[in-house]
């Protein structure tokens, strides 16, 4: 069972610069994207900042962007909600900061029903 992490945006910020934090109820240390897939399952529905580069927003309907940290291995996918209406295709390549509340979504290849 793969697991996606997907942040509901509440906020956006432009951020240069971030480090990781000892205690991720903390809000306003931003977090990098490496450290924060390294604890993610611990913040489920918990309000996180963290910190990438994006790498791609949804043309259609900009809603979406993706997000990578540092090693580039694992992106995260942000969806736009509250004042944030959508993501500009000039973001692409920029370092944000992303303040959101982290949700899971669970994806199997295996069928719901147990029938192949």
């Amino acid at each position: 069972m793969k697991q996606i992490f997907v942040f509901s945006v509440l906020a956006l910020a432009l951020f240069s610069c971030s480090g990781n934090r000892n205690q991720a109820e903390n809000t306003d240390i931003a977090l990098e994207l490496d450290y924060l897939l390294t604890i993610a399952e611990q913040e489920v529905d918990k309000t996180v900042t963290v910190v990438g580069y994006v790498t791609h927003t949804c043309k259609h309907s900009g809603k979406r962007c993706f997000i990578v940290g540092e090693s580039q291995k694992v992106s995260l996918q942000v969806e736009a909600e509250g004042e944030i209406e959508s993501f500009s295709a000039e973001l692409v390549g920029s370092k944000l900061a992303i303040t959101g509340t982290l949700k899971e979504h669970r994806l199997s290849s295996a069928p719901e029903n147990g029938i192949s």
